[in-house]
């Protein structure tokens, strides 16, 4: 079997460069996404998240930011804001 093109080789760095998505939470009009990337880390790492937004046709964007675990968001009623 070959190499496909552009795949890299599995190591420790490209592992802990990954990201894992959880969360994910649907706008009440079905038009927008909102959902958690969560980096891999050790279990003695404290784990930092950040709420992305995404739809279709544009480019994902980064919600929150920091040091907090920011997870599960939820959509109000109108879908005008996300908790």
């Amino acid at each position: 079997m070959g190499e496909e093109e552009g795949a890299k080789e599995l190591t420790a760095e490209v592992i802990s460069d990954a990201r894992r998505i959880a969360g994910f939470s649907l706008s009440p009009n079905g038009e927008l996404a909102a959902y958690a990337v969560y980096p891999f880390s050790r279990r003695e790492e404290h784990a930092v998240s950040a709420i992305w937004l995404a739809s279709k046709g544009a480019a994902a964007r980064q919600l929150t930011a920091g040091t907090a675990e920011d997870h599960a968001p939820r959509w109000s009623v109108d879908g005008g804001t996300v908790y």
